[in-house]
């Protein structure tokens, strides 16, 4: 699910999961509804516009 990490185990979503700071090959996780633990990957994409000051 796009945006929003889910419990590979009961398929609920982690509403207590901070967003992630940077892009990760291996983060692991326990759910915070059955417990189990899961390994989970993240991209983190950042995007700056700039306007010229007055």
């Amino acid at each position: 699910m796009e945006g929003k990490l889910t419990c590979p185990y009961c398929e609920m979503e982690q509403y207590g999961h901070e967003p992630d700071e940077m892009s990760a090959y291996c983060c692991l996780e326990q759910c915070e509804h059955c417990g189990e633990e899961f390994w989970y990957s993240v991209s983190v994409r950042r995007t700056y516009s700039t306007e010229k000051g007055e």
